[in-house]
């Protein structure tokens, strides 16, 4: 496969999980990374959150008011402390633990999006639930999936998208500064991220389409279950059977 027709299928990749994260307010690495990973691996983390960062910064420009700042504040002070931890096991694992942690982590967030037990929603709760986005959003860029489906067991769609988009620029911020720190954020890093804008701006403007199209009709769960469990099935079967 040539260099070029990688990107385009990685621009295609991002594309399908920027518009489903921009309709239902997270899912985007959860979609990108396993298909990402299938085509080269240094297409994730950094490039792949710089990319979630672009997105989540002109998602996060909408809808202020609703915001809910009850779950977003601890979920922030929990993310905080676990990107170190993330940074230092990230260094730590050889290729094949990466690529073991890698599926536990997509088929955690796919177990996360399945479930459908509403959690108590207590500032420690969600603390927690934070600080498991920043250990897996530094290590694989899936910040998203705890957080998501602990508040789609009790907010509307309409709080969700904007709460979890503040939260995502923040704690993919977090996990950009101890990459860099780590030193697994070069040059050669933003000129990947930059090679993944235009399928993360495309799925930007689809998602605006459904929305228009939709509202708050969209499923949120059974949109995110159908793409993220093919989307990982890909990768594993790359990995592990061809």
């Amino acid at each position: 496969m040539t260099e070029l027709q990688i990107i385009l299928l990685a621009n295609g990749a991002v594309a399908l999980g920027a518009a489903i994260q921009g309709s239902v307010g997270f899912g985007m690495n959860l979609i990108a990374l396993p298909l990402l990973l299938a085509l080269d691996d240094k297409l994730v983390p950094a490039p792949l959150l710089i990319a979630h960062l672009v997105l989540v910064s002109f998602l996060s420009t909408i809808e202020w008011p609703q915001i809910d700042r009850t779950i977003l504040i601890p979920a922030v002070v929990g993310a905080i402390p676990d990107t170190v931890l993330g940074i230092l096991a990230l260094t730590l694992m050889s290729r094949d633990a990466f690529v073991v942690f890698t599926v536990a982590v997509l088929i955690g967030g796919i177990a996360a999006v399945a479930l459908r037990a509403k959690v108590l929603r207590t500032r420690g709760v969600v603390g927690i639930v934070g600080a498991i986005c920043g250990v897996c959003g530094t290590t694989t860029s899936v910040n998203g999936p705890p957080l998501g489906m602990l508040m789609i067991g009790g907010s509307h769609l309409a709080a969700i998208r904007p709460t979890l988009a503040v939260f995502l620029w923040l704690s993919t911020v977090f996990s950009l500064v101890a990459l860099y720190l780590g030193g697994r954020f070069t040059g050669s890093t933003l000129a990947l991220a930059a090679s993944l804008l235009p399928g993360t701006l495309a799925g930007l403007g689809v998602s605006k389409l459904v929305l228009r199209a939709l509202g708050h009709r969209i499923a949120p769960r059974g949109v995110l279950l159908a793409t993220s469990v093919l989307a990982t099935a890909v990768f594993i079967v790359k990995e592990w059977v061809i």
